[in-house]
């Protein structure tokens, strides 16, 4: 009984490890994706940058505040601080339900204005942002259903940062020659990370990555040729028609 109860120990110790760790090798590389055109863009933009509109501003503060709060949270809980988190949480959400909303208002907005040129098509780059919005705010929801199932909540929070990876590795320009793909077959790492330590320490891989990894790792897939599609050209027009 010591044994077990030694070992259950090791493991929320490790979970405290993991589940924060992953939040801050995410910010790092968000920062470095996104250090010229928003976090140091007084210190390493250049004069050539457009000034950054108020959508654009606000679009940067809430995805910041999202990214503080999935390192904020897990640290939270290592420290035994449940009823803050709980509060947190509640502002978790609204941030999320804003994202989602900003997520379509900026891809309207940078269409108005130039698709990247990474993207053939300006419904390329629609189509790639929109599941991308989708996929986020469904592993979300779930998230926030699960909010009383630890093990499934914490693991569907970390999932949800694949697809907030892609936007910054697309900015670095070491990866650019094997863009658009390298922005998002990197991300996946953190699936990886997630199978590869449930079987360490469970030794049983849980169900937020046995089926939200591979459906995630779908959606990256089929994104390209639905960007194709003709009705994703008629909702892209759509989208430009956005007051933004």
């Amino acid at each position: 009984m010591a044994t077990a109860a030694n070992n259950a120990m090791a493991r929320i110790r490790a979970d405290r490890v993991f589940y924060s760790t992953v939040p801050i090798v995410v910010a790092a590389m968000v920062f470095a994706g996104f250090a010229p055109s928003w976090f140091l863009r007084p210190m390493l933009g250049t004069p050539a940058m457009d000034p950054l509109t108020g959508l654009a501003i606000v679009h940067g503060a809430v995805f910041t505040a999202w990214i503080a709060l999935t390192i904020v949270q897990p640290l939270l809980i290592a420290s035994g601080q449940r009823r803050l988190h709980r509060r947190l949480g509640y502002v978790g959400a609204g941030v999320a339900a804003a994202m989602v909303v900003l997520i379509l208002l900026a891809t309207a907005a940078s269409m108005k204005t130039g698709t990247p040129p990474v993207f053939p098509t300006p419904t390329a780059f629609f189509t790639v942002n929109m599941v991308g919005m989708v996929s986020f705010a469904t592993i979300v929801a779930l998230a926030i259903v699960k909010r009383r199932d630890t093990e499934a909540h914490k693991r569907l929070i970390q999932l949800s940062l694949v697809v907030l990876i892609a936007p910054a590795l697309a900015r670095m320009p070491a990866l650019r020659p094997w863009m658009p793909f390298s922005a998002f077959v990197t991300p996946d790492w953190v699936i990886l990370a997630g199978v590869v330590y449930d079987m360490r320490t469970r030794g049983r891989v849980h169900r937020v990555w046995k089926i939200g990894g591979p459906l995630l790792i779908a959606s990256q897939i089929l994104m390209f040729p639905l960007g194709f599609m003709p009705f994703m050209r008629v909702l892209g027009e759509w989208a430009m028609r956005l007051p933004v």
